[in-house]
């Protein structure tokens, strides 16, 4: 876990501008514990602010596929969650609508838990 994660989790656009800019870490898709990156923690959490803060992970080079546990990618996370604006900047930046671990897309995620 890593203060972007932090950042991320808690919707601080402010925060996550400065670790950037500032360069504060050597790699924008490390893993936390979970092994969630920044991204997912972004996509999942959902704050006024998460839009713009995936919009800024991956202007910065984040992976918008980066697979999490269960090897559930942003776009799962947050159509869990029905994010539908960071569903929006997630499929504006070509990510993959592939199944899960589980068998699921996308989609389908958003049609039983969003």
């Amino acid at each position: 876990f890593n203060i972007l994660h932090v950042a991320a989790r808690y919707g601080h656009i402010g925060l996550a501008k400065f670790i950037l800019q500032q360069s504060l870490i050597d790699d924008i898709d490390c893993r936390a514990h979970s092994q969630d990156t920044a991204l997912v923690f972004a996509a999942f959490y959902h704050y006024p602010s998460s839009a713009e803060i995936v919009r800024l992970l991956l202007s910065a080079g984040a992976d918008v596929d980066a697979p999490g546990q269960r090897n559930k990618r942003p776009i799962h996370w947050a159509a869990d969650v029905g994010n539908i604006e960071v569903i929006k900047v997630l499929l504006e930046h070509h990510c993959s609508l592939v199944p899960d671990d589980t068998g699921m897309t996308p989609q389908w995620r958003a049609l039983k838990y969003g």
